[in-house]
């Protein structure tokens, strides 16, 4: 990945800026983009390291032989990824715009904190059946989302994936699973209580 270097200086031209900024705004602004640039640098060599499949016995490991499908790990990677990429290309923009957007950024930053927060959730989600659980929720999710987006399309879209054949394989998944082989598969949190639940996780952690 390009390693991220946020503008070290912010924007000094007030014509840039949000009429309530100030220099110690500017000062602290500079501070922590500092400090952003060194997270992501170290998420970034992280998710490069955790390309190869998970170490053989490990707890991801134990939930990818039960999904299949889409094994939790790469679920779990292409979420943070997503995080780190999102926050990168605000970095990005700002080191070669010079300036911070007023409204624009909310989006891309949004996506981070929801992406993250699921991979987040996924992690943290307990024993190895639990885990495995929670990812095929996930991957029965977004079969309807795409099958939604799908259908939006149909008209070019002439060989459209069998959705029906998914949610039957990720049901067949389910059953091996006896902790929750009668849980409905259907119902999926919503991003607000994902965020929340891994904002505890984390500050839990934190604790320890």
């Amino acid at each position: 990945m390009t390693p991220t270097n946020p503008a070290s200086h912010f924007p000094p031209d007030p014509r840039l800026l949000d009429t309530r900024e100030n220099h110690s705004h500017i000062e602290v602004a500079n501070v922590l983009l500092k400090d952003v640039s060194g997270r992501v640098e170290a998420l970034e060599s992280y998710l490069e390291a955790a390309r190869t499949s998970p170490a053989a016995g490990s707890k991801l490991a134990g939930a990818d032989e039960l999904t299949p499908y889409n094994p939790l790990s790469f679920q779990v990677r292409s979420c943070l990824s997503v995080g780190v990429d999102s926050i990168r290309m605000v970095c990005r923009f700002i080191e070669v715009a010079k300036e911070l957007p007023m409204l624009a950024h909310y989006a891309p930053l949004r996506v981070a904190v929801e992406s993250t927060s699921l991979g987040i959730w996924l992690l943290g989600s307990g024993t190895k059946q639990k885990r495995a659980w929670q990812s095929l929720r996930l991957s029965y999710r977004n079969n309807e989302d795409l099958e939604g987006l799908e259908s939006v399309f149909e008209a070019a879209n002439e060989n459209r994936p069998d959705r029906q054949w998914v949610r039957e394989r990720l049901r067949g998944l389910q059953t091996d699973l006896p902790d929750y082989r009668n849980h409905d598969i259907t119902k999926f949190p919503n991003n607000t209580d994902l965020v929340i639940e891994a904002d505890r996780r984390v500050a839990s952690k934190r604790m320890h």
